[in-house]
């Protein structure tokens, strides 16, 4: 109890009260803005992390693209205008410009170019050597876009026939594990 007349101790007595409650307000002002600073600090961290990585993964996607559509235009330009070609072959008797006009110009073809192989592969009397030179450069457009499935991670469920045609049977499968169809020509 404080004595009668003399409110809260004196003035000197309220005065360090007041210091006291300013001071250690100010110091939980400090610590809280620091918290609140670090917290700001981590976020525009993060968010400027995320824009990098995004930046970074379409630029890389970007650069994959380029790289795929560069190695299929290759390969459509050398079925086309390579020794294998159409052109090469049916001119390999007369004289003529090395090359034909689209293909020193770099035209594509249009057309995909595991289709222009595939052509290639049905043309009738080619030479074994060609055939199989043929077949290597489909079988490696097969594993470069991941067309050409690794046999030892395809599990296929023979028990479950989807459906039959005229080219085979289509047979339930997993690969990576995820279901697929599997189709499986006549023998």
């Amino acid at each position: 109890p404080l004595p009668l007349g003399t409110p809260e101790g004196g003035t000197f007595h309220r005065l360090h009260i007041v210091v006291r409650v300013f001071f250690f307000s100010a110091i939980g002002f400090l610590g809280r803005a620091s918290a609140e600073k670090t917290e700001r600090l981590e976020f525009l961290q993060t968010h400027a992390f995320r824009r990098d990585l995004e930046t970074w993964r379409s630029h890389h996607n970007r650069k994959r693209r380029r790289r795929k559509e560069t190695m299929r235009f290759q390969a459509e330009h050398e079925a086309a205008c390579g020794p294998l070609s159409s052109e090469a072959s049916a001119t390999a008797d007369t004289p003529q410009d090395p090359e034909p006009d689209d293909c020193r110009s770099g035209a594509e073809s249009g057309m995909p170019q595991s289709r222009v192989l595939f052509d290639v592969v049905q043309t009738p009397n080619l030479p074994e050597a060609a055939l199989s030179s043929v077949l290597q450069a489909l079988s490696r457009l097969g594993r470069e876009e991941f067309c050409l499935v690794d046999p030892a991670r395809l599990e296929l469920f023979p028990q479950r026939p989807l459906g039959k045609s005229g080219f085979g049977s289509v047979h339930a499968g997993r690969l990576h594990g995820s279901p697929v169809a599997v189709k499986i020509p006549k023998s």
